[in-house]
């Protein structure tokens, strides 16, 4: 990637931000900044299928609150993706945990060298990076 060519859309999303999905099949995340909760809607996948029902709440498919260790999960499993990694602060700002949520399933990745935790940052490691679905998994 050439600096400053980032994909702002997919930035969004590696950083946690919310987005309305729009379309047949299409994915939404929203957050309720009040209450911290965050909510997952899919629409009806069939573009015909769509089309008749769009407008309406009957284009909504499906409807899930993310759990807390849910948040946890999601936020890393974006966040990682990005090779500078996340400034920790912005994890409770995303998900209205707090950083000791996230330091519970840190110390033996970071332990494995796995991940780095470099002036506030986190990041995946070259390790790290060739097993991120592992590294991951290992917060479950």
């Amino acid at each position: 990637m050439r600096n400053g060519r980032a994909c702002r859309h997919n930035l969004n999303y590696w950083r946690f931000g919310d987005y309305i999905g729009i379309g047949a099949g299409a994915h939404g995340k929203l957050t309720d900044s009040s209450s911290w909760l965050v909510e997952r809607a899919w629409r009806v996948r069939q573009p015909d299928e769509y089309l008749r029902k769009a407008g309406s709440e009957a284009a909504v498919s499906g409807r899930r609150q993310l759990l807390p260790a849910d948040l946890l999960i999601e936020f890393m499993m974006n966040a990682l993706r990005l090779k500078a990694g996340f400034a920790v602060e912005l994890f409770p700002e995303r998900t209205g945990l707090g950083e000791a949520d996230l330091w519970a399933g840190l110390d033996e990745l970071l332990g494995r060298g796995l991940l780095l935790h470099e002036d506030g940052i986190i990041r995946a490691s070259e390790s790290g990076w060739l097993f991120l679905d592992d590294v991951v998994a290992g917060l479950l």
